[in-house]
């Protein structure tokens, strides 16, 4: 089976996924188109065959001029499908449905036999009223849509009702997550962690999982502060900001931020192996999260299978999580985030033992079983 994937080739989702999708299949050849601005190309090259769009015929300089640079992107994105042959795929499969997918989708359906949609998110839930029209004709073309299981709520009804799409139309495939193949296989305990990742002693607050500004890292900060005299007195702020690349100006405001409230913190942005995201999860007392949107959540469950108490904006709804109690504190807005913060620096986990069963099916091990099988299905049919 031939696949073309559709994406953005330097997140740690779509490497994690290629690998194991080739891991797992044995029969599956990938090949990588780039749909966006990527001149470098990370360790996703050793599991695809080719890589189509990585290189540019005008200069670098011209990419970094914000309005011209997403005219660019597209040029060069419809310019490399333009070269692909007719029916060269089993599955083109696009992941992150944006705009482009649209300039793109007649020439999507003449390279492949079937046309498979994974949106991501914030491709749905931050689409303007202008895109949603024309978003709508890449649904209704496409042969199939993956949505993570969770049928009663959230993403999964929010994209289905939205985009009107049939049952038929439907296959359940979720992201599953190397960190908890690897944290159901680790020993270390919160001690080790914390030693590794030189907090020793200290009551770690982590804020977010990536270094973007939608994780509202200085509302968080800012809620903190306001109640730090009742908060352990050898806590430490931790922000993983691991990605995006070239975010510095906005990682200098948040140390800014913190050091002018004399907040003990600590910033990790470099590169972690997975050894070292297991430390990261287990090292952590209380995890915040306050992104301003998001579907589905890797992170949040990987911190569940530790012993941390979460802490999660009453705007993100995770049904699939919420089935044997609510596994986290909550707040509506970040008024009343500090008490939030103040009540849970004293409570243990909420998460059931039967969410932590759950939670560990929920590694790559398994995911990618509903993948192989969501694109046998969809050859198969019809």
């Amino acid at each position: 089976m031939k696949v073309l994937f559709v994406g953005d080739p330097n997140t740690g989702h779509t490497e994690r996924f290629i690998k194991n999708l080739v891991e797992a299949s044995g029969d599956i050849a990938v090949d990588m188109l780039c749909d966006c601005h990527c001149l470098e190309i990370s360790g996703i090259s050793q599991y695809c065959d080719k890589i189509f769009n990585n290189s540019y015929d005008l200069p670098k300089l011209l990419y970094k001029i914000p309005k011209l640079s997403s005219k660019l992107v597209k040029r060069d994105f419809l310019s490399a499908l333009s070269k692909i042959p007719d029916n060269n795929y089993d599955i083109v499969n696009v992941h992150f449905v944006g705009i482009n997918t649209y300039y793109a989708n007649t020439e999507l359906h003449r390279i492949a036999r079937k046309v498979l949609l994974t949106p991501y998110g914030s491709d749905v839930l931050r689409a303007s009223s202008k895109a949603l029209p024309l978003l709508q004709i890449v649904y209704d073309t496409a042969d199939g849509v993956t949505l993570s299981p969770s049928r009663e709520h959230g993403f999964y009804v929010k994209v289905k009702e939205l985009f009107s799409l049939p049952e038929s139309k439907i296959y359940e495939a979720g992201f599953g997550s190397d960190t908890i193949d690897r944290m159901l296989q680790d020993r270390q305990s919160k001690v080790d962690a914390k030693d590794k990742l030189g907090l020793s002693d200290r009551y770690v607050i982590t804020i977010g999982y990536n270094g973007s500004t939608g994780q509202q890292h200085a509302k968080v900060i800012d809620a903190i502060n306001g109640v730090k005299k009742n908060l352990p007195s050898n806590m430490t702020v931790l922000i993983p900001a691991t990605y995006p690349s070239n975010n510095e100006t906005y990682l200098q405001t948040l140390k800014n931020r913190m050091e002018e409230y004399g907040l003990d913190y600590k910033i990790i942005n470099h590169f972690l192996s997975l050894e070292e995201l297991v430390q990261l999860r287990k090292c952590a007392d209380m995890f915040i999260h306050a992104q301003t949107t998001d579907a589905s959540c890797a992170s949040i469950m990987e911190y569940m299978l530790t012993d941390a108490v979460i802490i999660n904006g009453s705007w993100l709804s995770y049904p699939e999580l919420e089935n044997t109690g609510m596994p986290y504190v909550r707040f509506s807005d970040f008024d009343e985030l500090g008490d939030r913060i103040v009540g849970a620096s004293s409570q243990k986990s909420l998460v059931s033992p039967e969410l932590k069963e759950y939670l560990s099916g929920r590694g790559w091990k398994e995911e990618i079983k509903y993948w192989t099988r969501c694109y046998n299905n969809l050859l198969n049919e019809h």
